[in-house]
Order: structure tokens, then sequence, then C-alpha cells
């Protein structure tokens, strides 16, 4: 028994040293290129938006703190009742004793006195550049009454969004231990900021002047936290278009970041994070992922047609709609798998261009793009087949030699490819640890007997002697 306890230690650590890997997902690793930088954040999530693609996560799930960045769903939530009409950036908020004194004074604010006028586009700048607590609270009961009602909007949409582990307290992201937000959550959340112009213009504003008020009677200048979008910091990259920080002693430093380059779209979050790395790490993302991946405009769709039974004994072909494709630089894309979810055969009539399932490509089990597949030519209309609809002509697909599959079913992309990965590596982690058991076994054997052999009293000459002579 002694010596299970550290043989079942030694176990388990060979178990996680070996499987510690798997928590993050690798997009440039598992394509064998450079590896892809590894964030000094506990928690990562980047992802293409053109295609998807989600390009790296490491701890993306956990619930962590969010600080300043909840200060996007207060955003988000003013820009859409705006756009829906029910509020206008020329609105004023007058700001309450609550609004102002609601937040503790050694936090960020641009000292926004009670009873003084903003307008509603001064507000949203003042959240979003210099991240002032008091604005959002003012946002909140302009919005909502009050700052409660405007949390439970707050929770209302997150859970539309599938923001699945996210809880809001507060509407600026000063600390509560019951509000949290995942790191992919972060990522889903600034996506959905990204779909209005307004939000993208007032964050990737790198200053904004608040002219003198009637409380004040001098001007605010404000300043962006991001030092990604600040031409004389240290930090600055040209190709980030904007971004959200956040701070508080318990959640450290978070980060969302969007990004453009070469026709590509990139969001970074990163969270729980030591003092001065957000920006370093999200810079050497987004250079990474500029370096390192390429959008390819297919427009030679024929190379990825199918060809579908008909009912009548004829077949009908299948073309995806143009799309584009994430890759690496170095790969041709028409080697990537493709999975096809598309019907086992075509029975109802069908009119050129009507979309009949769908085409997804991976690499190395990564969905890198995806098209509808729209029927080529007529099948069964009243007016009859029309040329080019009943198609004898081979499947690009098979003809060409390439390996196609059902949904799922692919030798690499999917689901099943990425279990069978694991279960391998899973395989090979228990046979390891089942030899390192067996040669510590086989040691400890080896030194208990010798330390017997060691015990066991010695005959003396004597009786040896008498022995021999019997």
């Amino acid at each position: 028994m002694k010596h299970t306890r550290p043989l079942a230690v030694l176990l388990i650590f060979c178990v996680v040293f070996c499987l510690s890997p798997l928590s993050a997902a690798l997009y440039g690793d598992a394509c064998g290129i450079d590896t892809i930088p590894e964030p000094s954040g506990y928690a990562a999530f980047a992802v293409e938006l053109t295609t998807g693609t989600v390009l790296y996560e490491k701890n993306a799930d956990e619930q962590l703190y969010p600080a300043s960045t909840t200060k996007l769903m207060t955003a988000l939530l003013a820009a859409e009742r705006i756009e829906a009409g029910e509020a206008s950036l020329d609105d004023v908020i007058t700001f309450s004793y609550d609004a102002v004194y609601g937040i503790p004074r050694d936090t960020t604010h641009i000292a926004i006195d009670v009873g003084e006028e903003l307008t509603v586009r001064q507000v949203l700048y003042a959240m979003l550049l210099p991240s002032a607590n008091e604005a959002c609270i003012g946002m909140a009961e302009y919005i909502a009454g009050s700052a409660d009602a405007f949390v439970a909007l707050m929770n209302e949409r997150a859970a539309a969004l599938g923001m699945t582990n996210s809880h809001f307290v507060t509407t600026n992201g000063l600390h509560d231990d019951q509000h949290y937000m995942s790191a992919r959550d972060l990522a889903t959340l600034m996506r959905e900021c990204l779909k209005h112009e307004l939000l993208v213009e007032i964050m990737s504003t790198p200053t904004y002047e608040i002219p003198p008020t009637n409380k004040t009677s001098e001007t605010r200048y404000l300043v962006t936290t991001n030092d990604l979008q600040r031409p004389r910091s240290g930090s600055y990259n040209d190709k980030v278009v904007c971004g959200k920080t956040g701070f508080t002693t318990p959640a450290a430093n978070t980060l969302a970041t969007y990004s453009e380059y070469n026709g590509l779209q990139y969001v970074i979050a990163i969270m729980k994070a030591p003092k001065g790395t957000t920006f370093k790490d999200t810079s050497a993302f987004v250079d990474y992922f500029a370096e390192n991946l390429k959008s390819v405009s297919v427009d030679n769709t024929i190379d990825f047609a199918k060809s579908v039974p008909t009912a009548d004994g004829g077949s009908l072909l299948l073309e995806p709609a143009a799309f584009s494709v994430l890759c690496h630089t170095a790969d041709d894309f028409l080697s990537y798998e493709r999975v096809y979810d598309i019907p086992d055969q075509i029975v109802e009539p069908t009119a050129a261009g009507t979309p009949l399932g769908s085409l997804r490509l991976y690499d190395n089990g990564y969905l890198v793009g995806e098209a509808q597949m729209l029927a080529r030519g007529d099948y069964l209309l009243s007016s009859g087949v029309t040329d080019g609809s009943l198609s004898s002509e081979p499947d690009p697909a098979v003809s060409g030699g390439e390996q196609t599959a059902s949904p799922g079913t692919g030798k690499r992309g999917g689901f099943a490819g990425t279990l069978v990965k694991f279960l391998l590596i899973a395989l090979c982690v228990a046979l390891f640890c089942a030899m390192v058991y067996g040669v510590v076994v086989l040691i400890s054997v080896y030194l208990h007997n010798r330390k017997k052999d060691r015990r066991r009293p010695r005959r003396s000459r004597s009786f040896d002697d008498h022995d021999l002579h019997r």
C-alpha cells in the first residue's frame, strides 16, 4: 500500500501533462505552420468572422469577471433602440444623483455632475472611450428608467445571443461576484456590436471632445483606453479597427478587439490577463493572422458540384453559390475535405437556383468555408425539363479522384474526426501510463527483495564446516 500512493500521483501527473494541450484549440498548429502565439491571459478566444472559423480558444467557456467590457452590452442596447427609432443621438440625458454617486469615486469617470445634461451621443463616447462608469448608469436610467431594470434587459439580450456563460449585475462592469462572462461570450458580444456602424465609429475614434455643458465651462477631452488604436502609444497596430478594454483587481485585464486585413475580419477576446500583456498578445494574434491566413474567393464552383439522383431515374446537378474560403497562404483549398449535406434523391419539382442543402470545407477538422448547394437546372416543371437540368456528366468531385463524405463522417473534418483524434491521444496516454506503472512496480519489487535478502541472517562459517562433514 505504501507504494500505491506515489504511483497514483505519477499516473495523474502523466494524464494531466499529456492532455493539457487539448485545452487550447490551435488552428495554425493543426495545419503544420508556425506555432500560433500563446497569450498570457487565462482565457482567450479568436474567430474569423467571414467564415466563422474558430482560430484559437483557451478556457473559452469559463465564467470570469469582464470588468469594463461589460459596457459593450450597455452600448449595444442603446444602439439597438436608436436604430429602432426609440431613442435619438440628440436626446438629452439629465444625470441623477444615483447615476453620479452610484459609483465609487476612485473608479473611472469623467466628473459628471448631478443635473448635468449630455446628449446620448456624448454619453456613448464617454462610455466607450475613457470608460466612464457614471455614464453607463445615466444611459441605463434614460433607456429603462432605472439601473436594475436595465440590467434585466442586459440579461435578456445575453440569453437571446446565446451567451450561456454570462450574467450581468451592473451596467458598467464594476465588480460583483455574480457578474461574469466567458471569453467566447465576450467575442459573441463584440461581434454583435460590430453590426452597428454607430458603435464601430465610436469605438474606432481615438479622441473625442465634449463641449461645455450646463454644469461646466470646460471642454472635456476624451481619449480611448485602447493603446492598439493610439498612434503614439507603444502598442499601436494599424490592422486594429476598434476594441474595448477592461480592468478591475478581481478581473485583471480584459480586452475585446476587432481587426481587418486582406478581406478577413477577426474578433479576439482575452480575459484575466496580467498587467501589460493584453495589447501585446492581441497584436501578436493580429500580425500572425495577417501573415499566415488569406481569403480565397471560389468563383469556379463547378469544381464542387454534386450530382443527385432524381425520382424518374435521371440526375440533377447541384452547384454551390460563390463563396470564400479561409486558408493558409501556402495551401490549395481544393485539397480540403468536402462535406455535403444534400438530399439522397430529388422527388419534388425543382426550379433552377433552388437551395438544396449545403457544402462545408474543413482543413484539419476546422470549418473554413461553406456555401448553399443550388439546383443548376429545372426538374419536373410544367415547362418541361430545361437544358442542363438533368445531367449525365460525371460527378466532378468523384471523377476528379477527390474523396467526399457525408456530414460529420469525413476522414479529417467535423465532430467525428475530432473525437477519433481525442480517443487516439487518450489511448496513447493510457498505454504510456501503463508502461510507467509497470516499470515502477518492477523497480519496487526488485528493491523490496533486495531489502529482504539483506535482513536474512547468514550462517556462520563453523556451522557450514560442520554441515559439510556430516
